[in-house]
C-alpha cells in the first residue's frame, strides 16, 4: 500500500486547478478593486473636504466651500429686482417691494447656509458607509472565492473518504472469505 490512489491524485489535481483560479481571481478583483479606488478617490477626498468644511463650524471654511453656491444668489435677486423696476408701477407698491429684495436675499442665503451646515455630518456619514459598503464587498467576493477552495477541499476529503473505505471493505470481506475458506479445510 504504497502512494495515493489514481483517484486521491484527481482529487489533489482538481483541489489544484481549484486553488489556481482562486488565485486568478483574487488577483483579479484585486486589480479591479485598486482601479475603482483610483477612479473614485478625487471625488470622494473632494466631497469629503467639503463636508468637513461645513461639519466644521469655522465660518471662514463654512463661506469658502459654499462661496460657488452663495454667488449665484446675488445675480439672481439682481435679476428679480431689474423684473421689479420694469413691471411694477411707481409708488408704494415698487417701493415695497424693492425693500423685501435684500431681506429675501438674506433669508435664501441663510437657509443655504443653515441647510449645508445641518446635512453635512449626515453626509460625511454617508460617505465612510460606502467606504465601508465597498471594502465589505470586496471581502464578500474574496470570502466566496475562498469558498470555492473549501468545498473542493470537503468534495476531495469525501471522496477520499469514501474510497478508504471501500477499500476497508473489501479487505474486510476478503478476510471473511479467507475465515470461510479455512473452515471448509478444517
Amino acid at each position: 500500500m504504497g502512494g495515493p490512489s489514481a483517484t486521491q491524485q484527481q482529487a489533489e489535481q482538481a483541489q489544484l486547478g481549484v486553488s489556481q483560479q482562486e488565485a486568478s481571481l483574487l488577483g483579479t478583483l484585486n486589480t479591479e478593486a485598486q482601479q475603482l479606488f483610483g477612479e473614485t478617490t478625487p471625488g470622494l477626498t473632494t466631497a469629503e473636504n467639503f463636508y468637513t468644511a461645513l461639519a466644521s463650524g469655522d465660518p471662514n471654511k463654512i463661506a469658502q466651500a459654499l462661496a460657488p453656491s452663495l454667488q449665484q444668489v446675488g445675480p439672481q435677486y439682481e435679476a428679480a429686482k431689474r423684473n421689479i423696476m420694469a413691471t411694477t408701477p411707481a409708488g408704494g407698491a415698487l417701493q415695497l417691494a424693492l425693500a423685501e429684495l435684500p431681506i429675501s436675499e438674506a433669508q435664501t442665503t441663510a437657509g443655504l447656509t443653515a441647510s449645508a451646515v445641518a446635512g453635512a455630518p449626515a453626509e460625511l456619514a454617508t460617505l465612510a458607509m460606502r467606504g465601508v459598503q465597498g471594502t465589505t464587498a470586496l471581502t464578500g467576493a474574496a470570502t466566496s472565492a475562498g469558498g470555492l477552495s473549501v468545498s473542493a477541499s470537503q468534495a476531495a476529503a469525501e471522496e477520499a473518504a469514501q474510497q478508504k473505505a471501500t477499500t476497508m471493505g473489501l479487505i474486510s470481506g476478503g478476510m471473511e472469505t479467507a475465515g470461510t475458506v479455512a473452515a471448509a479445510f478444517a
